[in-house]
This record gives structure tokens, C-alpha cells and sequence, in this order.
């Protein structure tokens, strides 16, 4: 199993929440507008992602809208989860990267046995030229 598209977007959801979580730690409103349409523009380039992604930036999203209003201290509870929701996606993505890798360890298993199996055939097929290659070059004796 390769590792899917939305895999390689996530460290951008993940900036989004750094950001999410300075912001509620500062109280900073300036700049909430700019984030919640970061965090919308990462819904839309995360095609196929499982619903706790979707689950994790719609809790970002609530927390911006918070912090756009001023309530800093609910922000904070909704950050504090789209955090919880991130850890929990760190370790599925870091099961997809195991599973990829198992995946393709198998594969190459499988190459290296069938060109192991070819050996046999490929050294009496050298043989054989090699012995017709010294034929060809002996002159004939009359």
C-alpha cells in the first residue's frame, strides 16, 4: 500500500494547528480570518483522508472561529482536542508508513526470489556461449 495523497498534506494541517495553538495562547485575533481559510483550503486538499482528519479541522476550525470572537478560554479546549485528534492521526499515518514499507519489503522479497530462480538457467546459458565462443575461435586443424 503506498501512502496516500492526503498523507502528504498533513504536515501543513499540522502547521495550521502550531499556529492555532500560539494563537490561543497569546489571545491573538489578528490573522484568525487568514487561518480559517488556511484551514478550509487543507479541507479541500484532503481528498480520501479518514474522518478523523476531517474531525480534527473542523475542531481547528470551531477554535478559530472562538478566537475570532474573543473567547479565548473555549478556543483553548477545542485546540487542546484538534491536538488530542492529531496525535491520534500521527500514529495512523505512522501505522500507513509501516504497512507501505511491510508492503514493499514483500515485493522485493518476491523480485529477488524469482531472479534467484533465474540463476541456474542464466549460468548454463553462459556456459554454453562461453564454450561455443572458444569453438569459434580454435582454428581448425586438417
Amino acid at each position: 500500500m503506498e501512502t496516500v495523497a492526503w498523507a502528504m498534506e498533513w504536515p501543513r494541517c499540522h502547521l495550521l494547528l502550531e499556529l492555532a495553538l500560539q494563537y490561543s495562547a497569546t489571545g491573538r485575533t489578528h490573522g484568525c480570518d487568514k487561518l480559517m481559510a488556511r484551514i478550509e483550503e487543507g479541507r479541500g486538499r484532503l481528498d480520501g483522508a479518514p474522518d478523523l482528519v476531517f474531525s480534527f479541522l473542523s475542531e481547528l476550525s470551531y477554535a478559530t472561529w472562538l478566537l475570532g470572537r474573543n473567547e479565548r478560554g473555549d478556543a483553548r479546549h477545542h485546540v487542546a482536542e484538534a491536538a488530542r485528534k492529531a496525535t491520534r492521526i500521527e500514529v495512523l499515518l505512522q501505522r500507513l508508513r509501516h504497512s507501505a514499507a511491510r508492503e514493499r519489503g514483500l515485493h522485493l522479497r518476491r523480485q529477488s526470489a524469482e531472479l534467484q530462480a533465474r540463476i541456474p538457467e542464466l549460468l548454463r546459458r553462459s556456459a554454453q556461449l562461453l564454450s561455443r565462443s572458444l569453438a569459434v575461435r580454435r582454428p581448425i586443424r586438417v
